[in-house]
């Protein structure tokens, strides 16, 4: 009997160093890891100047002939005008489920649980409000030892566009693959699109993964649809005040429109939310700003390279001939659904194909609507 006493004492005091050990010591490990990670893998973008908000694309007409046009996508993402960014360095992806709520136990506060478990996986994106970005970099960095912040609206743009390219789409290519390189449009796949691991679709030429997939990132300016207008060449950090802060990127939730690379976002302030699985609320002690699938990434303000920092890598190489040269035809009547098939130019989507006038408009041939026009045309020289 004293025995088996004896085995069970010992049992349970096994259970509860291990316990214990999940509790309390686990975390310092995955803190270390965190830490090492993120040094490994901070990505040095160059000190760079380029016309930021919407620019002139070049593309090709139908007639081969090469052409001009403004994205347009957003009257607040005008004029283009120059900025000069001194050289920083960024993460390479959205902050994860797993970073924020080892984040969250360390600082005693309780994890996210907005979304049912499908989309709240340890390695997806986090959906977070713009306090709690802040905040976990401000942390993160305290870590480190280094200063962490939420990128500008310039850095995060200059970084999307490859250093400043014209690309519409922060991709290995800046154009749109479906299931290659980008997850598809709900608005016109018809089905809810979960959530991607990074590493599902390849990073834009310098590193950095999901800048138009996934969810919206949060940028540390202040809203204000004039600021482009009155902006400064030099490292631009937004407005002083605000009511309405900024969101950039987007989320595959929503339309490929509104995930290109100068399409600015707004939120407002937010005292309350609602979740999105049960419907309950989260109230947080500080006021913060809310956009529904907004995450977002850190940003360490150093000007000095990898080699003498420690610290990070070397952004990556640009590949020649990026971007690659959108081609463009003209479309009669709504956008079809986007299927693989078509290239998205000037904020709208273009079926990729041969084009004929009939009556004076553009038809793709040997669609039902061009045999319609057809028809109607041989009706009339019959009547």
């Amino acid at each position: 009997m004293k025995r088996i006493k004896k085995h069970l004492t010992i049992s349970v005091l096994v259970l509860i160093s291990l316990i214990l050990s999940y509790t309390f010591i686990l975390p310092y490990f995955k803190l270390a890891e965190l830490k090492q990670r993120t040094l490994d893998e901070l990505i040095f973008v160059k000190q760079g100047e380029f016309m930021m908000g919407d620019f002139d694309l070049e593309i090709i007409k139908a007639d081969g002939v090469k052409e001009m046009r403004n994205t347009m996508i957003s009257k607040d993402s005008s004029p283009a005008h120059l900025v000069r960014l001194d050289s920083y360095y960024m993460q390479p992806y959205e902050i994860t489920n797993a970073d924020y709520d080892l984040y969250a136990s360390m600082i005693g506060i309780s994890p996210r649980r907005d979304f049912g478990s499908k989309i709240r996986q340890p390695n997806y994106a986090a959906e977070l409000f713009w306090g709690e970005v802040s905040d976990y970099c401000q942390w993160l960095g305290e870590q480190l030892e280094i200063t962490m912040t939420i990128p500008t609206e310039a850095q995060w743009e200059f970084a999307a566009r490859s250093r400043g390219h014209n690309v519409v789409f922060a991709t290995d290519w800046g154009t749109v693959i479906p299931y290659q390189n980008i997850n598809k449009d709900i608005r016109t796949d018809g089905k809810r699109i979960e959530l991607n691991v990074y590493t599902d679709y390849p990073p834009n030429p310098l590193g950095f993964y999901d800048m138009n997939n996934n969810l919206n990132e949060w940028v540390s300016d202040w809203y204000d649809e004039n600021y482009y207008k009155n902006s400064p060449i030099d490292n631009p950090k937004g407005p002083v005040a605000g009511k309405i802060r900024v969101a950039r990127g987007g989320n595959q939730y929503g339309s490929l429109n509104y995930r290109i690379t100068v399409f600015r976002h707004q939120a407002k302030l937010n005292k309350v939310r609602k979740k999105q699985s049960s419907g309950a609320r989260r109230i947080l002690t500080t006021p913060s700003y809310y956009k529904a699938y907004t995450g977002g990434r850190c940003l360490v303000n150093n000007t000095v390279p990898p080699a003498k920092s420690g610290f990070g890598v070397l952004a990556g190489k640009i590949p020649e001939g990026f971007p690659r040269q959108l081609s463009w035809v003209p479309l009669h009547g709504k956008n079809p659904m986007f299927n693989g098939t078509m290239e998205f130019v000037n904020g709208r989507y273009y079926k990729k194909g041969t084009y004929e006038v009939i009556n004076g408009k553009w038809y793709l041939k040997g669609s039902h609507k061009a045999k319609e026009e057809k028809e109607k045309q041989g009706s009339k020289l019959l009547n």
